[in-house]
């Protein structure tokens, strides 16, 4: 069932985003279409330029409305008078939320994507093309440098990226589920659940800092043993510091999911 949901959330998504990609690549191929007419004529810069700032307003517009469409989704298909159409269909609580959050994740690959075509058909493949030429470099010097330990690096990274993707989408959804227990204002109370993450957040980096610093002051051997140790197993840290990331932003992402399972199975309250 949540294969279904998953297409039913594909298609809407496609609906809204697609049109949207579309007129950014669109975008990108009138910007190079408007540098074969360069001359050192005011008009020619005035629409130059103007080209540019279009296609930069376009990437702007396309990456914001993918989280926003992510968001608008979530919100309007689980708690408004959509949910009580939504918590008809024999599907739980956790594959709403499955289905939602795996076509976020595929549209924001899908828009980071068009924003890659629409920047490389400005400059005609060249800027592309010269990506790519750095990208080999650096390979080669990055496998060079790190041999076979780079190919895990990069699993790694990619996963590391992913997962901390899908936790920035839950802390969205987390918001927007806290925010529907309000009588009244919903929308309003989930904004101010956002703003209260950041916050504290912000607070817990802060104590993190300031406890680190009072552990380097209290314990500088211990300090010094343990950047000694990640110098001379230099190629093991990287991967336990990765794997380690994974696993803490995964936890973390567990219990923000499990929260919001827990809010829409207990707690639903539709308008």
């Amino acid at each position: 069932m949540v294969g279904k949901l998953f297409k039913y959330e594909m298609r809407a998504y496609a609906r809204t985003l697609l049109p949207i990609e579309m007129i950014l690549i669109a975008v990108g191929f009138l910007t190079r279409f408007i540098a074969f007419f360069e001359n050192d004529t005011v008009v020619y810069g005035i629409v130059s330029i103007s080209s540019y700032i279009l296609m930069f307003a376009a990437v702007a517009v396309t990456l914001v409305m993918t989280m926003a469409v992510a968001v608008m989704r979530f919100y309007k298909n689980l708690f408004t008078a959509e949910g009580y159409l939504s918590f008809t269909l024999p599907v739980t609580p956790a594959a709403h939320i499955a289905a939602k959050l795996l076509a976020a994740l595929v549209f924001c690959v899908i828009s980071a994507v068009c924003v890659a075509i629409s920047l490389s058909a400005a400059t005609m493949g060249e800027l592309f093309v010269e990506i790519l030429k750095f990208i080999g470099f650096m390979s080669g010097k990055y496998f060079e440098r790190f041999g076979v330990h780079g190919a895990f690096y990069i699993v790694e990274g990619s996963l590391l990226a992913a997962v901390s993707i899908t936790k920035s989408l839950l802390v969205f959804y987390l918001c927007i589920s806290l925010g529907q227990l309000a009588k009244k204002n919903r929308v309003l109370a989930a904004f101010g659940y956002y703003c209260a993450y950041i916050f504290i957040i912000q607070i817990i980096g802060t104590f993190f800092i300031i406890f680190f610093t009072s552990v380097v002051d209290a314990m500088p051997n211990f300090i010094a043993d343990l950047f000694n140790w990640f110098y001379e197993y230099q190629f093991l840290s990287k991967h336990v510091m990765m794997l380690l990331g994974i696993f803490f932003t995964g936890i973390i992402s567990l219990v923000y999911f499990l929260i919001i399972r827990f809010i829409i199975s207990k707690k639903l309250n539709l308008e």
